[in-house]
């Protein structure tokens, strides 16, 4: 059971997860899906290792440094990292959101809970200027998508 003190917790580091990222232009290897699990991570006291992946200017240069580190994709990565699956229905602030689809460039796209059955992600809104890192209500009901997230306790 998750006391108030940790869920304080977890509410602040979402929250400074949330002003650092949002509206950052999507830019692979520095803004990222993963860069930006790996940061709402590191906020709240967890080693993800992300660094150990190396530099990346690409969907195929990230793939690569994944399989470098022994991950097929990005939920090998958030299993290694050692935080335990829970349902998608189930996550709180912070938690760790994966949508697995054959249309993502490394098998998995990752995304951050910040309540209320919203997610911090990049996905482009249509304005012309590409995917940028925004808050949206996640879609639960797209075909083909394996919907998966991670329980991230501060540590």
């Amino acid at each position: 059971m998750t006391t108030p003190s940790i869920m304080v917790r977890r509410v602040e580091a979402t929250q400074a997860v949330v002003d650092t990222w949002r509206g950052r232009p999507f830019v692979w290897g520095t803004a990222d899906c993963a860069r930006l699990a790996a940061a709402m991570l590191s906020e709240l006291g967890w080693r993800p290792g992300l660094a150990r992946a190396g530099f990346y200017k690409g969907a195929l240069g990230a793939a690569k440094a994944f399989r470098k580190l022994g991950f097929a994709d990005a939920a090998d990565w958030m299993d290694d990292v050692g935080m335990i699956r829970i349902p998608p229905a189930a996550a709180l602030p912070g938690d760790i959101l994966g949508f697995r689809h054959a249309d993502q460039p490394l098998g998995v796209g990752l995304a951050v809970a910040v309540g209320n059955g919203r997610a911090l992600a990049f996905m482009d809104n249509g304005d012309g200027l590409g995917p940028t890192c925004h808050i949206f209500p996640p879609v639960m009901t797209v075909e083909d998508v394996d919907y998966l997230a991670w329980r991230a306790d501060p540590r």
